[in-house]
């Protein structure tokens, strides 16, 4: 089910949606690129719980840029979060993989694409990783700071909740189930930390692996495996900071960042 189209400022057409996943309805918007152009079809994968909402608006213009570069983007919200449906709380990162299994199948639909391109970030970027394996029908797939040392992601964000709580007047290691606003169930956690960037099976021609400095030993990890997978790899290291760590209202738009997205997107249309 889908909505009216709505044309913005750019030239890109975008057209809110529903579809369906393991019998949930999850939120989506199509950019459709004006012109009659379609160089392509492109699924945005996005990160979870606080990181969701201070990368939301360098996503929405993501998927903007590549609209207006001639390309189809469907950005979408995982089963029990932002506008998708779920009456079960508890929806663990297989659900999400699962997602976007639907998110390309309807991608694929809507566009007549026969393949699509993968881009996902954060802990969007490691189920992008694991949802890619086995797949015939990706041409690229593309990870932005993708979670490649889960343990390394929950102690962050243990400390970032335990620093926010002591601002509030509580002692250290309380408020322990949640994170800047969103729950961090024990289980969760666990689920989070067994992350780690593996690889298994990928059938594609190229990725693109950004990452910030700190980041360099992993990516270079998960770059030599790619390679071994016969995928041409290119690896690049970016200093605009994480907007992932940045307060929602006051997170600047990485620009060199998505303009290195939208031009490797580009290249291999």
């Amino acid at each position: 089910m889908s909505a009216k189209p709505t044309a913005v400022a750019g030239g890109e057409v975008i057209e809110p949606t529903f579809f369906e996943s393991q019998g949930e309805r999850l939120y989506g918007c199509l950019h459709r690129p004006a012109g009659g152009r379609n160089l392509g079809s492109v699924v945005l994968c996005p990160p979870m719980g606080h990181e969701y909402t201070a990368s939301h608006r360098a996503l929405r213009q993501l998927a903007a840029q590549l609209a207006r570069a001639g390309h189809f983007a469907l950005r979408f919200d995982y089963s029990g979060t932002g506008d998708s449906s779920s009456d079960d709380e508890k929806r663990h990162l297989a659900h999400w993989r699962a997602d976007i299994d639907s998110a390309i199948a309807f991608c694929k639909r809507a566009t007549r694409a026969a393949a699509i391109t993968l881009i996902g970030a954060r802990v969007g970027g490691s189920l992008a990783l694991q949802a890619a394996a086995g797949r015939t029908d990706l041409r690229a797939l593309a990870l932005w700071s993708p979670v490649l040392a889960g343990r390394a992601l929950v102690e962050q964000w243990r400390a970032a909740q335990d620093e926010f709580a002591l601002r509030l007047g509580y002692p250290p290691n309380t408020l322990r189930e949640e994170v800047l606003g969103f729950p961090l169930e024990n289980w969760r956690a666990e689920e989070l930390a067994a992350l780690d960037g593996a690889a298994a099976d990928l059938r594609l021609p190229r990725a693109l692996l950004l990452h910030l400095p700190s980041e360099d030993p992993e990516a270079a990890a998960l770059e030599q495996r790619l390679q071994q997978m016969d995928v041409a790899v290119t690896r690049v290291s970016y200093d605009q900071g994480a907007v992932w760590r940045q307060e929602a209202l006051e997170a600047i738009v990485p620009a060199a960042v998505l303009r290195t997205l939208v031009d490797w997107v580009g290249a291999g249309t």
